[in-house]
Formats: C-alpha cells, sequence, structure tokens
C-alpha cells in the first residue's frame, strides 16, 4: 500500500494518511526531514488551461486576444472531467482565487525539479494534485462545510467515519 502525504501550498495542515503529524510549512517532503512517502497529493491545481496560456502568452506579445471561448480559458481538462463526474465546477485556477495557491504550487514542484525529482503533472508520479471535495463526494462522505475553523466538527465527524468504514485502500492509524 502507498505511503500518501498531504499538504496544501498555503501551508495549511491536513491529515495526513501515515502516523506522522500533518505538513504545517510550505516545504516539500524532500526538504522536512520526514520518512519520504510514495506518493505526495497537493490540494492546488497544477497549471492552468492551454488556452489560457496561449491567450496570455499572444495578448503578451501582440496585444491581440483570441476569440476563445471563455470557458475554455477558464477551465482544465481536469475541471471538465470533476464537472462531467460530479455535476459541478471547481474553483477556476484562471478565474478564481485559487490561481494563488496554484503560483505557490508549481513553484514548489519546480524547486522540486532543480532539486532533480521528475514531475508528471499527469498523476502518474510521486506529485499528484488532489481535490479533496471530489474524492469525498465519490466516497459518499459530505464534500462541503469541512473547510475552515467553522467546519472542525464535519471534519471531526469525517475522520471518523473513515475510521470506522472499512477500506482495502486505506490504512489509518491510532496516530491519525
Amino acid at each position: 500500500m502507498a505511503r500518501w502525504r498531504c499538504f496544501r501550498p498555503d501551508g495549511a495542515g491536513l491529515p495526513s494518511l501515515e502516523a506522522d503529524p500533518p505538513y504545517r510549512s510550505q516545504q516539500p517532503a524532500a526538504n522536512r526531514g520526514q520518512q519520504p512517502a510514495d506518493k505526495i497529493g497537493i490540494d492546488a491545481p497544477f497549471g492552468w488551461s492551454v488556452p489560457f496560456v496561449r491567450a496570455v502568452a499572444q495578448y503578451s506579445a501582440s496585444t491581440a486576444w483570441p476569440s476563445a471561448e471563455v470557458r475554455e480559458l477558464r477551465f482544465r481538462r481536469t475541471d471538465k472531467v470533476v464537472r462531467e463526474k460530479l455535476g459541478r465546477w471547481p474553483l477556476s485556477v484562471s478565474s478564481d482565487l485559487i490561481g494563488v495557491t496554484a503560483m505557490r504550487a508549481v513553484r514548489l514542484l519546480a524547486e522540486t525539479a532543480a532539486r532533480g525529482a521528475t514531475i508528471d503533472r499527469s498523476g502518474g508520479g510521486r506529485f499528484v494534485e488532489v481535490y479533496p471535495a471530489a474524492a469525498l463526494s465519490v466516497w459518499e462522505f459530505p464534500s462541503r462545510g469541512y473547510k475552515g475553523t467553522k467546519g472542525s466538527a464535519v471534519r471531526a465527524r469525517l475522520v471518523s467515519d473513515l475510521a470506522e468504514r472499512p477500506a482495502d485502500w486505506l490504512a489509518l492509524s491510532r496516530n491519525d
């Protein structure tokens, strides 16, 4: 079974799926002196839609803006799949505040790559873009109301429910 760690580039801790404490800093696991994980889930987009990147580059070079549909500029293929599967759009990395979080995440990935790590943004590598609300929804857990200080009771119930529901793909220790 793979060992996973999850963290958010904004520094907020998320529960680890190991006995180690959750991340509290913006540094990737490779720099933290922690036991290495097989996979590291990062709750942030790993990039922007290709049409958006091209549009910004074109505008920067010539002040011309393409005639692309706004939805094509706002949402990545990943976002469209989430919409198809869950019936709701995730935040747009190009037009919502999550863009700042994405910038932090890609900076961390770039720094990790500069130290020799291979970065595969498709999810096939060690670092994986995660979307907790989508995962909770697919697993049939409450996927709203768990964030922030007001969501502490919902988070506590989620952890309890996760521990009670047997799953061959998840192992929680007493410290989790």
